[in-house]
């Protein structure tokens, strides 16, 4: 009998792959200069010892901004042509 949850997870990415691809894009990030509270919100990162971040109000375009700067990072990276996509 197959159980449902081990069905589910044999779907998913392994942990590890997940990780590896949060570590990089947020390397990139830092390496492209992205400041440390855009970091934590593009990372949807929380932290409840950071009583400061709380106070901090982040504009809903702030973030693509930076996020435009990673992807089109990682286009140029991989030459990619945008044009080809479309």
């Amino acid at each position: 009998m197959n159980h449902p949850k081990l069905a589910e997870r044999s779907k998913a990415l392994p942990y590890s792959v997940v990780k590896f691809t949060a570590r990089t894009f947020l390397t990139t990030a830092e390496m492209l200069k992205v400041p440390h509270y855009a970091l934590k919100k593009l990372a949807n990162h929380v932290s409840l010892r950071d009583v400061t971040g709380g106070y901090i109000v982040v504009n809903a375009k702030r973030p693509r901004v930076y996020m435009d700067r990673i992807s089109g990072h990682f286009v140029k990276l991989l030459g990619i042509d945008l044009n080809d996509l479309m």
